[in-house]
């Protein structure tokens, strides 16, 4: 299935999703509780209209643990995040990579070993390619 066909996950569904990551298998209450906790002045209907929305995305499954429905992510986060990461590429920089690494080093603020780990990973990426 190609990156536009993907069902793609809202901002606020993203944040669902990060505390079903941290909180492994929580339960509604707890994403509620957790969401609430962190600032998000969103309703409990809101959020569980969220966590449907995922469960019917396929994003997230829910199992009946002693009484009580868990949720947990189907996906890996770090795929989520790399198909993510696809597509706002593709979006924003037309599939451009070094387009997208010269935006952000142009604009943004970075320290002495934010350069020097970006350096390394550029370097690494040169020798793995000259295999």
């Amino acid at each position: 299935m190609s990156l536009d066909k993907k069902i793609q996950i809202s901002d606020a569904e993203w944040e669902v999703m990060k505390v079903v990551w941290e909180l492994k298998r929580p339960t509604s209450g707890e994403i509620i509780s957790c969401l609430n906790s962190n600032g998000f002045d969103w309703s409990p209907k809101t959020i569980r209209t969220m966590i449907t929305r995922l469960v019917k995305k396929n994003e997230i499954k829910c199992k009946e643990e002693d009484g009580l429905l868990r949720y947990s992510s189907i996906k890996e986060k770090d795929r989520l995040i790399k198909d993510a990461g696809k597509r706002f590429l593709k979006k924003i920089f037309d599939g451009g990579t070094s387009n997208l690494l010269l935006h952000f080093v142009n604009n943004t603020d970075l320290s002495n070993a934010e350069i020097e780990e970006l350096q390394k990973s550029l370097d690494q990426k040169r020798d793995e390619q000259k295999k």
